[in-house]
């Protein structure tokens, strides 16, 4: 909870007088202090592809700027946004099986939140989800909804929500 109010008192803050703060409130949502990351810190990329003639994989390849952490899927109630990552099949595909991580999480206590919290540090994690297509249909396209918060340790991102639509590859 302590995190929300310094947040907001900071992008108010800099909104309000951004020369004085030395702050400003980036595109991407998030607050930047004074030689913080001016790019954006944490991207997204998804692919899918066909394992056979009626299974495939669909990946969602997160790639975090060193410094930076993603928070885990489980936070507690007054905790940061938690990352959700969700897939929408077309008619014709239907998935299989849970959503997969590449890598565990780190667990630390955080001062700021006043909780342990699960988050994965810098560099690239990869969620994967199987998938099947019923009966005599093609592959479509995928929708992933991806909803998650980053931080570094002077900043932190607002909790955002992108939307990828991921044609599937064929195999050869």
């Amino acid at each position: 909870m302590r995190i929300k109010w310094i947040y907001l008192a900071v992008s108010l803050a800099a909104m309000l007088h951004p020369a004085h703060m030395n702050a400003d409130i980036n595109a991407q949502g998030g607050v930047h202090l004074p030689g913080s990351v001016s790019s954006t810190p944490i991207v997204w990329e998804g692919s899918a592809h066909m394992v056979s003639s009626t299974e495939g994989v669909a990946a969602v390849t997160v790639t975090l700027e060193p410094g930076w952490h993603l928070y885990g899927m489980r936070m507690p109630q007054d905790g940061p946004q938690p990352t959700q990552i969700s897939f929408e099949f077309p008619s014709g595909m239907e998935a299989d099986g849970r959503l997969t991580v590449n890598r565990a999480t780190t667990r630390k206590y955080d001062d700021m939140f006043g909780a342990e919290l699960e988050y994965w540090d810098g560099g690239d994690i990869r969620f994967t989800r199987r998938f099947r297509l019923t009966e005599g249909t093609a592959p479509g396209r995928i929708k992933c909804v991806v909803r998650f918060m980053g931080c570094d340790d002077s900043t932190c991102l607002q909790p955002q929500t992108k939307e990828l639509y991921i044609t599937v590859k064929q195999t050869n």
